[in-house]
């Protein structure tokens, strides 16, 4: 009586290819000899177009001598009032609101700075901040003048910050950290290569098409791993 055997040869069961990892997928070895030369192509395109500082310095000189450069300051707000304008007259009266702050940097640091009078009488935004609120204040180098430009939010925004990696580290677990740092490292590429490098003179197409290679071989790989299958998706 013969019984039931596993079949033999030199042929490799559905499941072996997973298990021999790379080796058990020839077919890929085409798949990863052009990857190899795409990443070489991006490591030279990196080095060739990787940004030395010379063109932002002539672009923010130029800006500068029109006076259209300007710095942001955080700031507290100290007192905020209401009255007649300073220009306001007996027959055009006119209500303004007027804005006393301390800036946390810049030229008046700890010094108690006042806004340009914000009128109530004209249509349009105009802020309206209590003291102790923390606010981002513009200020132009070359006239020496504050302007309001925004609240500060950047206490929120790292608190919502803080609860999304939260988030993601509790419902990813390790899967979730990689892809953390993988976003992380698309800000660092955008802000440290891209913007600079554009700025230096760079061709922006060239720019991009670099810069989003190099967020796709480490957005690929950190956030699933160097599995064949990865592999196959990025190609």
């Amino acid at each position: 009586m013969t019984g039931n055997s596993a079949p033999s040869g030199h042929g490799h069961l559905p499941g072996d290819a997973a298990r021999l990892g790379w080796k058990g997928h020839r077919r890929l070895r085409p798949v990863l000899v052009l990857l190899a030369g795409a990443l070489v192509a991006t490591v030279v395109g990196v080095v060739w177009l990787w940004p030395g500082g010379d063109g932002r310095a002539t672009v923010a000189e130029a800006a500068g001598q029109v006076g259209m450069t300007t710095q942001r300051f955080a700031a507290e707000v100290e007192s905020v009032r209401e009255g007649p304008c300073s220009y306001s007259t007996a027959d055009n009266p006119q209500n303004c609101r007027t804005v006393v702050f301390v800036p946390s940097d810049g030229p008046d640091v700890h010094t108690a700075v006042e806004l340009p009078e914000f009128n109530l009488d004209q249509t349009g935004f105009v802020p309206d901040p209590a003291p102790g609120d923390r606010i981002i204040v513009g200020y132009e180098p070359s006239t020496g003048f504050y302007f309001y430009a925004d609240v500060d939010r950047r206490a929120t925004l790292w608190v919502l910050a803080g609860v999304f990696a939260v988030f993601v580290l509790v419902l990813g677990r390790f899967r979730g950290l990689r892809s953390l740092v993988s976003m992380v490292l698309t800000g660092l590429v955008l802000v440290g290569f891209v913007a600079p490098s554009i700025l230096d003179g760079h061709e922006p197409l060239l720019v991009a098409v670099v810069a989003a290679a190099v967020i796709a071989f480490a957005g690929f790989y950190l956030t699933h791993g160097p599995a064949p299958e990865t592999t196959i998706a990025l190609a």
